[in-house]
């Protein structure tokens, strides 16, 4: 990898928060992306499982986002239905969704081009 390349996907994940050497493992905005992935899992219909292909997650990243704030417009969302959390986690749990997706995605666009 060009040293020009590698200064900007360490730009890119510095601003976009991601970790990708967590103790835990990978990290955005100091949140474990694993344990994300049963939403993840929720909102592509069970097509993706887990964060591990950016290239995935790129090419789901508007499906995903599109879902999430649609599910934010209803009086409940899915999670708070199924897990019968609060409204305020549920929320904070789909920001912290989208946040990963779009930084995920981000990254990927730097690796690629």
């Amino acid at each position: 990898m060009s040293f020009y390349k590698n200064r900007k996907l360490k730009k890119v994940a510095k601003e976009n928060g991601i970790n990708f050497d967590g103790p835990m493992g990978l990290s955005i905005n100091n949140k474990l992306v694993s344990e994300f992935g049963y939403l993840l899992r929720y909102y592509t219909d069970g097509e993706l499982e887990s964060f591990t292909d950016r290239g995935q997650i790129h090419r789901v990243k508007d499906q995903v986002l599109a879902a999430v704030d649609q599910d934010l417009s209803n009086s409940k969302t899915r999670e708070e239905e199924a897990l019968g959390i609060s409204r305020a986690t549920a929320e904070a749990n789909l920001r912290n969704l989208k946040a990963i997706v779009t930084a995920l995605s981000n990254y990927h666009e730097a690796e690629v081009a």
